[in-house]
């Protein structure tokens, strides 16, 4: 009888044992799953920031493509972290800090993009202006 009792007893230790080796499992794999979404995530960043340092270095107007670029990034940037949100029950801190960053950056972005496109505009009005000026004073000289 208390043989009997000791090797059921045996018997749910290991049980609860195989349980835990299967938990420690899935949490492994669940570990190695978030790590390369953090990868991944980290890695779009990184393309985030240097198609950011290029645009701001180089490029003057053609910030509406730089903006389409940097969208697509923000997205995928945003698809991983929901991907990774919805894989855990909270979503930690610095996440939503990210995202903030992303998404004032987005903003800068456009706001940029509209003072170059108002400096275009001012200049092309400017150049309109001149040559309008120009005819007239040529015209004026032709006719003297």
């Amino acid at each position: 009888m208390r043989v009997e009792g000791i090797d059921m007893h045996t018997s749910a230790v290991d049980r609860k044992c195989q349980q835990l080796e299967v938990d420690i499992s899935d949490l492994r794999k669940e570990q190695m799953s978030l790590n390369v979404l953090l990868e991944q995530s980290e890695r779009s960043s990184k393309e985030l920031r240097t198609m950011m340092e290029v645009t701001q270095r180089g490029r003057k107007c053609d910030e509406v493509t730089d903006r389409q670029k940097l969208q697509t990034k923000l997205n995928q940037v945003n698809s991983i972290l929901r991907t990774e949100q919805a894989s855990r029950e909270e979503k930690p801190f610095w996440m939503e800090q990210r995202i903030s960053e992303l998404e004032k950056e987005v903003v800068r972005r456009q706001s940029s993009e509209q003072e170059c496109l108002s400096r275009l505009n001012f200049t092309n009005t400017e150049l309109e202006k001149y040559k309008i000026k120009y005819s007239e004073e040529r015209h004026k000289r032709l006719w003297l």
